[in-house]
């Protein structure tokens, strides 16, 4: 087969399963899942080894927006159609620690949040902000 005009491993689009490695990324590290339609939750699992990971332009609902994450914080950036964003929310999972914490939306501390099965819930309207755990 001639190598210039088409690939021939799979891994220039040819196969579906070319884009399940990068999906780990977003369903594994980012936890990234619409529990419902308008609900976009986040869970980071941040490997180790690293101190935050950012990834840009993901879409949700026709919102465009960036997310970094960090052991214990998370960040949304950049986004975009405010009008449909309006309408949507989102919950940011977090394990919770051991130790005493406190947790601020925006550098403010807060209570909006909920505790099940050892991990703390962070519900509120998909905007930019920053969720720390500290």
């Amino acid at each position: 087969r001639d190598l210039v005009s088409g690939g021939i491993i799979g891994i220039d689009g040819e196969f579906l399963e070319s884009i399940l490695p990068m999906a780990s990324i977003y369903y594994g590290f980012f936890g990234i899942e619409s529990v419902n339609a308008e609900t976009l939750q986040i869970a980071p699992k941040l490997p180790g080894d690293l101190e935050y990971w950012k990834t840009e332009n993901l879409m949700f609902c026709d919102v465009k927006y960036d997310l970094t994450i960090r052991s214990n914080a998370l960040q949304i950036s950049s986004i975009s159609n405010e009008e449909s964003a309006k309408n949507l929310s989102m919950t940011a999972v977090f394990e919770a620690p051991n130790t005493e914490y406190k947790v601020y939306i925006n550098g403010f501390e807060t209570n909006n949040y909920r505790v099940e099965n050892g991990n703390i819930y962070v519900d509120i309207a998909l905007n930019n902000v920053i969720i720390e755990i500290r």
